[in-house]
This record gives C-alpha cells, sequence and structure tokens, in this order.
C-alpha cells in the first residue's frame, strides 16, 4: 500500500547527490524528516548509550556532556536509534548515473562543435571536472546542464520512493 507523505524533494535530492564520506542520510517513513547520522555523532551515542538507564536519562547525558552545536544530531539520533523501524537508508546516487545523464545530455546540445568538446571531455579520468568546464564558455548550455541534471536526479528520487510505496506530496 502506498503512503502519501510531505517531504522536501529538494532535501532529498541533496542527500542523494551526497558523497559525505563519514555521514549516511536517512528518510523517516511516517514524518517524511530527513535525519543526516554522522559517524561522529554515532561514537558519541554508543559512548553515552553505556551509562544511561532510559532514553530520557540518555538525553540528559547528551546535553550534560556533548558540544552544543551537536547536541541536537546525537539527540535525534538516539529518536532514530530506538525508533529505527521507522527510518529507511538515503541511497546515494552512483558516479556511473551522473555519467549516463552527461552522456545524455551531450546528445540533446545542437552545437556540433560543443557536442564533440563535451564528448572529449568525459573521457577517462577527470570526466567530471573536464565537463563543467567546458560548459564554462557556453552559459545558455551550462544552465540548461544543471536543470537537466536535477530533473534526472528528482526522477531517480521518485522512482526511489515509488519502489518503497511512497508517494510524496
Amino acid at each position: 500500500m502506498t503512503r502519501k507523505l510531505h517531504i522536501d524533494l529538494d532535501e532529498l535530492v541533496f542527500a542523494f547527490d551526497s558523497r559525505m564520506l563519514e555521514a549516511e542520510y536517512y528518510l523517516n517513513t511516517k514524518t517524511g524528516e530527513i535525519l543526516l547520522v554522522s559517524e561522529e555523532g554515532r561514537r558519541d551515542l554508543e559512548r553515552l548509550s553505556e551509562q544511561a538507564q532510559s532514553l530520557e536519562h540518555l538525553e540528559e547525558l547528551i546535553k550534560q556532556k556533548i558540544p552544543a552545536g551537536i547536541q541536537d544530531e546525537v539527540i535525534t539520533l538516539a529518536r532514530f536509534e530506538a525508533e529505527e523501524d521507522d527510518y529507511i537508508l538515503v541511497p546515494t546516487t552512483p558516479s556511473y548515473a551522473g555519467y549516463q545523464d552527461m552522456e545524455e545530455f551531450i546528445q540533446t546540445v545542437s552545437n556540433v562543435a560543443l557536442q564533440n568538446m563535451l564528448q572529449e571531455a568525459i573521457q577517462g579520468k577527470g570526466a567530471f571536472r573536464r565537463f563543467k568546464d567546458a560548459l564554462l564558455d557556453a552559459p545558455e548550455e551550462r544552465e540548461r546542464w544543471f536543470k537537466f541534471k536535477e530533473a534526472a536526479m528528482e526522477q531517480r528520487v521518485r522512482e526511489w520512493l515509488a519502489e518503497n510505496d511512497i508517494e510524496p506530496t
């Protein structure tokens, strides 16, 4: 059964496109909230969880022993751990998908010289940087690329939500 859920699609697209090495994003399947879970937050929570007798006690320990800047994250993480079934891991977009986006975009470029330059730019290591650099001298195409990429990312997000029986509202 498909659930309707209010989700900030821009935030979810950002989470999909994120490549943070020591963090993961989760979607709360009841509230639509997107949660960032850092390794540092997990370590702090594990350390304090050993001392806590309850979730309320754990929240008090967090307020006493964790720097103010990350207290909210660790408290949210503690609640996440307690309600883990309500969350699903947000996948990151694999780099090959971004490469496919560039290939598909190149096919839509009407200027043959630019199309050839972009095709050459995506060959080998450093393709993403060279592709963006090649678009610097074509600001209209560059803007069109950003819209194209955003639409492709949003489509991936919507497909993932559908696979998880979630309809964004």
